[in-house]
């Protein structure tokens, strides 16, 4: 929780928006989910946010878990660093090829 709550603190395009934290052990390890609010309730703008954005954030939380000595998740494999065996995507163009 403190570590989410660091990142949703630090990433300057929440700023007006509602922030929700849901941090749950419904697998082997707890972890976060962070649910944002698409409309900013001081100016009512819609937040928007690329693919870079989107990198940027899973960067800072991946720097805020190696400072503590957590686990930092790898693309494709389990909690336990086996390969996992399921298909993941994060381009729309790769989902609909498959």
């Amino acid at each position: 929780m403190k570590n989410a709550r660091k990142l949703c603190e630090e990433t300057k395009a929440f700023q007006g928006h509602q922030v929700l934290i849901a941090v749950h052990t419904d697998k082997p390890h707890i972890h976060a989910h962070i649910i944002v609010s698409s409309v900013n309730m001081e100016n009512g703008k819609k937040l928007q946010w690329n693919k870079s954005d989107l990198t940027d954030m899973k960067n800072r939380c991946n720097e805020l878990s190696r400072e503590q000595n957590l686990h930092i998740p790898e693309k494709g494999k389990t909690f336990e660093g086996k390969e996992n065996g399921n298909t993941s995507t994060y381009t729309k163009e790769a989902y609909k090829s498959i």
